[in-house]
């Protein structure tokens, strides 16, 4: 059994996650990111009272994990995080830390980590640690352990009502809720918090603690949701990796299946970890027209889509002169249309952006704005891949926090023992297993 002094190292090597790994991590390593899959609507806001992030693990091989500066850390422990801000103010972790037994165990391990983003608490919590890092509020919680063998079921979520916020899980179809944070408000996706960080919903991999960076091997399938109008949906605009949390992964390709346009699912697999939307997405749309008659075709991924709505429009500026329906074979027949000049306007439906055609070269230099959708999600997750990079290296760097209290931090001291003995935490980890 571990000490009560190797469980505060490492619940406090935990706590400070997102924050100290985040000003060292990516300011060195390249293309590293938290991979998965997130959320973030670039118009309105969504207010929630559940998350929840669930995923189908086939197969799992864990690497040793490793700081920016190429210092190993541990070997076989990987974070699942689901990670949701509460009204832009507070960020609520439900965190799975997993450890990799042999090549189809797992133990894993839940952990709570809840922050104020506006400064200490000052309220009292049940067995977990009240702190605070940089004039910031955290509570931490060491969670229950289970033991599980590949193939299988895991769920993450978190649950707002009057009183505070539940954290959740299941394994492979029971649900247990084991721990309760006395903090009310709604989980926020969209918008920017207090940290002037997205309010992303995300569910995603990354290292076990320390800012560290993660080789992975996988093939799973994942999915977030959130609660509205009384059930739980998916979102409709995701990305593959998540905006918030200090840790990332590497080897994982996170790629969206589209085949039924209104049920996508994600899988995780072995690959690149590039940074992509996953939905909406445009379709591939072509055009050819004889005499007054024009055929559009839309597809995506090379198969036909049939019963979606086509406008023609034309003008400036563009307003709608004829509409379609694709038929079976993904085509919408358009007939006396007497220009050759026009754009076709796709809608979109649930995973597939709006999107225009042009049926000229011509008409590039009238109407080059026009922009999917799709086009404007990747223009910010471009933008906040740079940001995501230096955004968390300027929560110290703009002198927002105050500097710990000179007088003497038990807590702080063992954190930072725990981030210069990361090799020793491993082999603690072990035997808290055992």
């Amino acid at each position: 059994m571990l000490s009560n002094r190797a469980i505060a190292l490492f619940i406090i090597t935990l706590l400070f996650i997102p924050l100290s790994s985040a000003f060292m991590v990516h300011s060195q390593v390249g293309a590293s990111f938290p991979m998965g899959i997130s959320t973030f609507p670039l118009t309105g806001v969504h207010y929630t009272n559940q998350v929840e992030g669930i995923i189908n693990i086939s197969s799992l091989s864990i690497g040793q994990s490793f700081f920016s500066n190429g210092q190993p850390f541990q070997t076989g422990n990987a974070s699942l995080q689901l990670n949701s801000m509460v009204d832009g103010l507070f960020w609520a972790q439900d965190v799975a830390l997993i450890c990799q037994e042999s090549p189809n165990t797992f133990g894993i391990r839940m952990v709570v980590n809840f922050w104020n983003l506006t400064g200490p608490f000052t309220i009292k919590v049940n067995n977990g640690t009240v702190t605070s890092f940089q004039g910031l509020g955290v509570i931490c919680y060491l969670g229950p352990n289970i033991t599980v063998k590949t193939p299988f079921e895991l769920g993450l979520f978190m649950t707002e009502n009057s009183s505070g916020i539940s954290f959740s899980f299941s394994y492979n179809g029971h649900n247990r809720t084991y721990y309760f944070v006395p903090v009310t408000g709604s989980f926020q996706i969209g918008g920017y918090s207090k940290l002037n960080l997205p309010n992303d919903l995300e569910f995603v991999w990354g290292g076990p603690g320390g800012g560290s960076i993660v080789p992975l091997s996988m093939n799973s399938s994942a999915a977030i949701l959130y609660e509205q109008g009384g059930k739980m949906v998916l979102p409709r605009e995701t990305y593959s990796i998540g905006f918030d949390t200090g840790e990332s992964a590497e080897g994982v390709s996170v790629n969206a299946d589209l085949s039924s346009v209104f049920s996508p699912k994600v899988n995780e697999v072995s690959g690149t970890d590039d940074p992509k939307v996953l939905w909406p997405v445009p379709p591939s749309i072509s055009i050819s027209q004889k005499n007054s008659t024009v055929n559009v075709s839309v597809s995506i991924d090379g198969k036909v889509i049939p019963n979606q709505k086509v406008e023609i429009e034309s003008g400036f500026p563009l307003s709608p002169i004829a509409e379609s329906v694709t038929d079976s074979h993904g085509i919408a027949v358009f007939r006396n249309i007497s220009s050759s000049l026009f754009v076709v306007y796709y809608p979109g439906n649930f995973t597939l952006s709006y999107s225009y055609a042009l049926s000229s070269p011509v008409l590039n230099s009238v109407y080059s704005s026009l922009q999917s959708y799709y086009h404007k999600l990747l223009n910010f997750l471009q933008s906040e891949e740079y940001s995501f990079k230096k955004g968390l290296t300027s929560f110290f760097n703009n002198g927002k926090y105050v500097s710990p209290p000179t007088t003497v931090n038990y807590l702080l001291l063992e954190y930072i023992a725990a981030i210069s003995l990361g090799v020793i935490i491993s082999a603690l980890l072990v035997k808290l297993k055992t």
